[in-house]
């Protein structure tokens, strides 16, 4: 079930002078806190690829992207109780096992296409804004790639990320992976990479 912002909270029909948009701002006000950075992160990907999708929990990606399965990391120098001491930056990269039925499960597997990476680089708990683009570094792996070198691993250090990929913003971040799509994938792949004014039938494209 999808609502806006503007809709308010009811009793038998009557709606109070509540909204959905003061729960999410009770309850995800404070975007440097790891899970709803997270969250945060997820957004700013849809916005920059320019996809319709939503978050849902059921899914074993969290962003289709044309043809291709995103998986979203983040992570961050500083959280909301960050006092004198950096954290320092990693990325989980583990396995899941994904729901058939009642009684089945996959076995465990990396469920995407390519994970993107996303760093909140500030250093500065009193500047860090996860609202302000700038401060977002993006790093885009394709999944094949952690499987062949990083099978067995849970996680990844930044500078493991940065070793095996390329840095790019929020602006250069679409025509990246475009571009990564078609290094990788081949021409095959062309036909999954088409410009945003053309529709098709695959998920998560804008019509």
């Amino acid at each position: 079930m999808r609502h806006s912002g503007s809709d308010a909270f009811t009793y038998n029909k009557q709606e109070m002078l509540f909204e959905l948009k003061d729960f999410w701002e009770y309850y995800a006000s404070d975007i440097l806190e790891s899970s709803i950075r997270g969250g945060i992160a997820e957004f700013i990907i849809t916005k920059a690829l320019n996809t319709n999708n939503v978050m849902s929990g059921w899914t074993p990606f969290d962003i289709m992207y044309r043809a291709y399965r995103i998986e979203v990391k983040s992570s961050s120098y500083v959280h909301s109780t960050t006092t004198d001491r950096l954290t320092k930056p990693s990325f989980s990269i583990s396995k899941h096992q994904v729901y058939l039925d009642e009684t089945k499960w996959t076995a465990p597997k990396r469920n995407s296409d390519y994970y993107i990476f996303a760093l909140l680089s500030c250093k500065d708990v009193k500047t860090a804004d996860p609202m302000k683009l700038e401060q977002w570094e993006f790093y885009i792996v394709p999944t094949k790639y952690l499987d062949e070198h990083y099978d067995s691993s849970k996680s990844i250090s930044l500078s493991v990320v940065q070793s095996i990929s390329k840095k790019t913003d929020y602006f250069s971040l679409k025509e990246t992976l475009d571009n990564m799509i078609l290094s990788s994938e081949g021409a095959g792949s062309a036909s999954n990479v088409q410009p945003d004014n053309i529709s098709t039938n695959e998920d998560g494209v804008d019509e």
